[in-house]
């Protein structure tokens, strides 16, 4: 927090707050300790954020007689379907992701044509310069893996730009084999938890998750990853395509109690607990 431009004025300004929030402990390690350096007396304490699991569930479970979903699950042919959703922005690692892609198409060629990956990615803050920058250096890496590993009747990578709505990405996760949720860095990242809860507990998915996701300390049976390993991702997709069935449903079990566990309404509580404790001080 302390490299930040004005660190210490904005320090100084968050001791007008009553509670202070973030999502993990190595947040909060990292807030007080400048708070610590800089002689501010103020506590920033953890509050992570959840889901509405049930709900997620339920839509994944009832999505699957819909049109859109069904058309998804014909295309697919048998094939384990990889997936992967994020907002378009550069914390997200995508470039990095699609080169761990190719690198496991390189180093595995017996799936080339053998596995589907749809990316979901819709663009967002386009009329920044940055983010059209990678808007052009993804559609380009995609380009060039479709290009050099595609085939007439395969495409390598299945790249969605626009939002798909929740409705359908539930039940999509659950069509899953496999999902990469790798950012290079992330408060939290809900799409690993909406994996989780999307899962059929008769034939679970395998989530494949950055260890650099404020998630990652809570979800230890994900198969984590360093983002910026090209092999290791492309590994651990290997991984999770010839994983036996017992050890996704022995994954999947440990993952869930947590995801039930952290939601969004316990997030709310929590907060408002700490409040009403300040304010009967």
């Amino acid at each position: 927090m302390r490299a930040l431009p004005g660190a210490e004025k904005l320090m100084r300004s968050l001791r007008a707050y009553d509670v202070m929030g973030v999502q993990t402990e190595d947040d909060a390690r990292n807030v007080n300790e400048g708070f610590s350096v800089v002689g501010v007396p103020a506590q920033a304490r953890v509050f992570p954020i959840g889901i509405d699991p049930e709900s997620f569930q339920q839509q994944a479970s009832s999505g699957l007689d819909n049109p859109e979903v069904q058309k998804l699950e014909k295309s697919l042919r048998g094939l384990p379907l990889i997936i992967g959703v994020d907002r378009m922005d550069y914390s997200k690692g995508l470039p990095e992701r699609f080169r761990a892609y190719e690198v496991f198409l390189r180093k595995y060629p017996e799936y080339r044509g053998k596995v589907i990956y749809l990316q979901i990615t819709p663009v967002s803050r386009g009329s920044v310069p940055e983010y059209k920058v990678l808007r052009e250096e993804l559609d380009g890496v995609v380009g060039h893996i479709n290009g050099t590993y595609g085939d007439f009747d395969w495409v390598p990578i299945r790249y969605l730009t626009h939002p798909v709505p929740r409705e359908l990405l539930a039940p999509f996760f659950r069509l899953s084999h496999a999902a990469l949720v790798t950012p290079l860095r992330d408060g939290m990242n809900l799409v690993a938890k909406e994996y989780v809860a999307a899962q059929d507990a008769k034939d679970p998915g395998v989530l494949i998750l950055s260890r650099f996701a404020g998630a990652a300390p809570e979800m230890e049976d994900a198969l984590l990853v360093n983002p910026h390993d090209a092999d290791e991702v492309a590994d651990a997709l290997h991984k999770s395509l010839s994983m036996s069935l017992s050890e996704r449903q022995l994954r999947w079990k440990r993952l869930k109690p947590d995801v039930w566990r952290v939601t969004a309404g316990s997030w709310a509580r929590s907060f408002i607990t700490a409040l009403a404790e300040v304010r009967s001080e």
